[in-house]
């Protein structure tokens, strides 16, 4: 319970409707971590959209708002959460809260060779919103795009 203290400490002291961001976004990174271990992928996965199609479209300044505020809650919770809260937690915690709002997203993945280790590969994952790298932006440049929901 630790980490639902340094949540509070650290984020929860923000406006009303931000809390509930919040508590929302720490909902779904425990969902989606779970569903990570112990649910088979094709399971879920059209819990993401529709495989293969990208949304670009534009947003409007409200929506880039709402983009930056769920941004930060999620950043924010997976800061403190005693489970790994990495790239795809984030960003599919991100996609499904941004479903909440109609605000259209499209999430990737991505794998690359380890340069450290030739023999093994890295995977990513990151959430686009518009033309804006919302969650996952360090270094998904590096990464080939195998996938893609929106």
């Amino acid at each position: 319970m630790a980490f639902l203290r340094k949540i509070y400490r650290n984020i929860f002291k923000k406006d009303g409707e931000f809390k509930g961001l919040v508590f929302k976004a720490l909902f779904y990174a425990m969902q989606v971590r779970f569903m990570m271990l112990f649910v088979k992928f094709k399971r879920y996965e059209k819990r993401l959209g529709t495989r293969g199609k990208k949304d670009d479209s534009a947003i409007s300044e409200d929506q880039m708002k709402v983009v930056m505020k769920v941004k930060s809650a999620v950043i924010g919770v997976s800061k403190y959460t005693p489970w790994e809260s990495k790239c795809m937690v984030q960003a599919v915690a991100a996609k499904w809260l941004l479903e909440k709002y109609n605000i259209p997203s499209t999430i990737y993945f991505g794998i690359m060779k380890d340069p450290e280790n030739n023999a093994e590969l890295k995977a990513h994952a990151w959430l686009i919103v518009g033309e804006y790298v919302m969650t996952g932006r360090e270094g998904h440049k590096a990464f080939k795009v195998v996938n893609f929901y929106s």
